[in-house]
């Protein structure tokens, strides 16, 4: 069953939202008031993945085929996995103050995928007190200068926005390092081939 979304609940008393990459929100709405560009569960840039539908072709003549998501976010090759994070992120954030800027709204809201796959590729080359964590690696740095780079948008953003703008930064979970895990479902499973 469909639930009552912020942007529904707006839209009934005739305010506009722009909503870009929040999951989950593929598939888009057939209707709303406002625009949204869905989020990283969107098959790929060649799905609808906008409403109203003309936003696609819109923002893919402006900033190239949609980013839908990091590709092989887990990889080994971490130059090119940066390389890709970096890429999608600033293009994220280019269709979003395009948005903001050219169509009417009353509620903005954005999530950035890019700071997630972050995490998970470069966490051990950052992180001092993880076990993997090697000092003078090359991704030593890498931690600051992509927050710089998140800040620096997120301030482009809040300068362009209206000055009675309330801004609210909110993190969807934390993030830590990860010292050990267990798979249960294959715990059992080898239990359950052990015990015949």
């Amino acid at each position: 069953s469909r639930v009552t979304r912020l942007w529904d609940i707006l839209g009934g008393h005739g305010r506009r939202s722009l909503v870009f990459a929040v999951p989950p929100t593929y598939p888009p709405p057939s209707g709303m008031s406002g625009a949204l560009v869905s989020c990283f569960l969107t098959p790929d840039a060649g799905s609808r993945f906008t409403f109203p539908p003309a936003l696609r072709e819109d923002l893919h003549r402006r900033f190239g085929p949609y980013i839908v998501d990091v590709e092989d976010f887990r990889t080994d090759d971490k130059p090119a996995l940066l390389q890709r994070i970096r890429r999608m992120t600033d293009q994220h954030f280019r269709m979003a103050q395009w948005m903001m800027k050219e169509l009417p709204w009353d509620l903005f809201m954005m999530v950035d995928m890019g700071l997630d796959r972050f995490h998970h590729g470069f966490w051990k080359y950052i992180d001092p007190r993880h076990p993997k964590y090697r000092r003078g690696n090359p991704f030593e740095g890498e931690g600051a200068a992509y927050y710089g780079m998140l800040d620096a948008w997120i301030g482009r953003l809040v300068d362009e926005a209206p000055r009675d703008s309330a801004v609210i930064i909110v993190s969807d979970h934390g993030a830590k390092r990860h010292l050990a895990g267990v798979g249960v479902n294959e715990w059992r499973s080898e239990e359950q081939t052990s015990e015949h």
